[in-house]
């Protein structure tokens, strides 16, 4: 995907102005979807790391907004801004690790070369290969995608 290739230009002190955060160590969040949320046991993960120095940030999407018992113990939080670059992109980034509730984001993660831990909210596993140790290496490209899209379309033009 095209929006790993902006990984390379981020810079933290942007990011954290654009979200109006503070230079802190962030553990981000993201929050499971709505119909999941019964089956997510996170805050004693939460509250485990928060204990440990970590300041939480919350990431969801618009479509599952975060639940009003939930905002005022989850915040900051976050809906998507910008999709290019993406959100989650940026705040893994100033993040020191993701907190996952069986989201593809962990692939985002994984990206990045964050550490992710892994709490379970749905029945069936989401990329499990991608928890294993040096999954980026083993399943996922590290090469500019832009480029090689690029070369794709001028060579059947």
């Amino acid at each position: 995907s095209p929006k790993y290739d902006l990984i390379h230009e981020f810079n933290r002190d942007d990011i954290l102005k654009k979200y109006n955060l503070d230079d802190k160590r962030y553990a981000l969040f993201m929050y499971p979807r709505i119909n999941d949320l019964v089956n997510t046991n996170f805050m004693p993960v939460l509250e485990y790391l928060k204990s440990n120095g970590y300041n939480i940030i919350t990431k969801s999407r618009i479509k599952d907004p975060i639940q009003p018992r939930d905002q005022k113990r989850l915040a900051p939080y976050f809906y998507d801004k910008t999709y290019y670059p993406a959100t989650s992109l940026e705040l893994m980034y100033i993040s020191d690790l993701v907190v996952n509730t069986d989201s593809c984001s962990v692939k985002e993660a994984v990206m990045l070369n964050r550490n992710v831990i892994g709490i379970k909210s749905k029945s069936y596993g989401v990329l499990p290969r991608l928890y294993e140790e040096n999954a980026k290496e083993k399943y996922l490209w590290d090469f500019n995608s832009s480029e090689k899209i690029y070369e794709h379309i001028i060579k059947f033009l």
